[in-house]
């Protein structure tokens, strides 16, 4: 049996997908554990972070949950509101579908916004197939494509509740701009409005062309080294990303497509470096995703983008729709030429 001590300096350290779970193993420490509140509020701030000036939460258990329902009475409540909180933030209420159902449960649905930064990558459209299909498949040749079409694109996922009655189904608009030529960047960074994520793309088999690795060249975005192009994406977006309610973009991810191997010439740590040098109104995550666990990876990114989507949705409030004529809503459409794309 481990002491109360104990159990609390395991808590501290433990990702906040298992204190839920290791919160409530058999330890004759249990009860002293679940009145704790000075824990708790540690551990809700430390999770919690951007809540932290809400605190305490108002917020109920799910009525689902039964047997968290008949436990919570002997909880103290910053327990409870830790539990309703990872409830809310970590559990993936969702499972992919193939395609959009046609029933009366997916008539508009929420929509999530997440935007491809590299244009016209073969990387991106690999990424999307893993997160649509579970499979990678890396291209060959992953150089620009440099469509003929200028503008922008994009395919879904679409993700069903697993608990209709308190979480709608979600559905993921993953975007990519198409044709990178730099006549028309004015154009394409208008198309970053409203992103709540965005995704950088690299082969990590580029981290042995040194000779093609360039962190200051105007033309890096063109070059043949994915890595160069991230960082020029990175720092050419920065500006152009909204970081304040409404719909601010909550997190930037770089996906590195295959294994990233030690004795590159090219350091993890010395990209991640040259990263953090163009870029830093954000933080940076990095995941990686190989044949083998493609279909592991693909699901922590949706989860990634839904709880990027939930923070955002929390900052923005509750949603105020003002009541228009319909046709003065098509005639703002048509001025804008924004009503097609935005999420």
């Amino acid at each position: 049996m481990m002491s109360r001590d104990e159990l609390c300096q395991i808590l501290l350290f433990l990702p906040g997908s298992d204190i839920c779970h290791y919160s409530q193993i058999n330890s004759i420490a249990y009860d002293d554990i679940i009145s704790d509140q000075h824990l708790w509020t540690l551990l809700l701030r430390r999770d919690f972070h951007w809540k932290v000036e809400q605190l305490p939460f108002d917020q109920d258990i799910p009525p689902e949950q039964e047997e968290l329902q008949s436990a919570i009475t002997s909880w103290c409540d910053e327990m409870r509101d830790y539990t309703c909180n990872y409830t809310q933030f970590y559990q993936f209420p969702f499972h992919r579908v193939k395609s959009r159902p046609i029933h009366d449960s997916w008539y508009d649905p929420p929509t999530l916004k997440v935007l491809f930064g590299v244009p016209d990558s073969a990387l991106n459209n690999s990424l999307i197939r893993a997160l649509q299909s579970s499979k990678l498949i890396i291209p060959r040749n992953d150089a620009l494509a440099y469509a003929t079409l200028v503008g922008i694109d994009f395919e879904c996922v679409y993700l069903a509740s697993t608990q209709p009655k308190i979480t709608p189904n979600l559905s993921i608009q993953l975007w990519t701009i198409l044709n990178a030529q730099r006549r028309y960047k004015p154009y394409l960074m208008g198309h970053y409005l409203g992103i709540r994520c965005m995704v950088i793309t690299i082969n990590t088999k580029h981290a042995w062309n040194e000779d093609t690795y360039c962190t200051n060249h105007p033309h890096s975005f063109e070059g043949s080294n994915s890595l160069s192009r991230a960082l020029t994406t990175l720092k050419e977006t920065q500006p152009n990303i909204t970081i304040v309610p409404p719909k601010a973009c909550k997190g930037v991810l770089i996906v590195g497509l295959g294994a990233w191997q030690q004795d590159a010439p090219i350091t993890k740590q010395r990209f991640f470096n040259d990263c953090s040098e163009v870029f830093d109104i954000l933080p940076l995550e990095y995941f990686e995703l190989t044949c083998e666990n493609a279909e592991v990876m693909s699901d922590v990114l949706l989860r990634r983008f839904y709880t990027f989507y939930q923070r955002s949705v929390l900052e923005d409030g509750p949603v105020k729709k003002a009541q228009q004529p319909q046709e003065q809503q098509q005639q703002e459409i048509v001025a804008t030429g924004w009503g097609c794309i935005m999420s």
